[in-house]
């Protein structure tokens, strides 16, 4: 591997997210279950000791990566995953279900922090860990947050006129007329809090 560097003072590895997948998906393949359980509960021990050190893109990225990387392990057992995503109550919900009988074998909650931004896949890496008994990585759990609104993010903005109200940020120019939405380039859309960017992962 390349670019990756380890800080002795401060215990801080840095490693991109495609290096991080190659290394995942060459030691998933030769795991059995019971190996993969114990596998995910050492590198959980491993990341919240050592502190890796990730951008939100990166561990979105990583979450996307781990979900079909489990999903596609646990297929060959006969079971599927179904998610439930409440973005209003900031919560995500997966259920492993037998294919052949419908029935729920586990299922997993994953409920964002009220400060925190809700991002629907890392809802959902959460909340398949926790289907599966494996422990939530550190990184899911201490994503930093997003530094300003992007085109698609959905903010809370305070106005004197309208008090705290929620906006989705659209493009300059576009129609803001349907629902609560404002442009970009407006006080909202450069001032607005960041509590759902799922969309700008879609």
């Amino acid at each position: 591997m390349t670019n990756k560097t380890l800080n002795q003072t401060e215990s801080t590895v840095e490693i991109s997210y495609p290096e991080l997948k190659e290394l995942f998906t060459d030691i998933l393949a030769k795991l059995s279950e019971e190996d993969l359980r114990d596998f995910h509960e050492e590198v959980g021990t491993m990341l919240a000791v050592d502190k890796v050190t990730m951008t939100r893109d990166e561990i979105v990225a990583l979450a996307k990566g781990d979900i079909s990387l489990i999903e596609e392990r646990f297929s060959k057992t006969g079971v599927s995953v179904e998610f439930v995503v409440n973005a209003e109550k900031r919560t995500v919900v997966a259920l492993v279900k037998f294919n052949s009988t419908g029935y729920i074998r586990s299922r997993g909650i994953a409920k964002c922090d009220p400060n925190d931004c809700f991002n629907e896949y890392i809802g959902k890496a959460i909340a398949l860990r926790r289907a599966f008994g494996n422990p939530v990585m550190y990184e899911y759990l201490n994503a930093p947050q997003p530094e300003e609104p992007l085109v698609g993010d959905l903010v809370s903005y305070h106005s004197g006129l309208y008090g705290l109200a929620e906006y989705k940020i659209v493009v300059d120019g576009a129609p803001v007329f349907r629902r609560p939405c404002a442009h970009i380039g407006s006080t909202i859309g450069k001032e607005g809090k960041v509590i759902d960017d799922s969309a700008r992962y879609k």
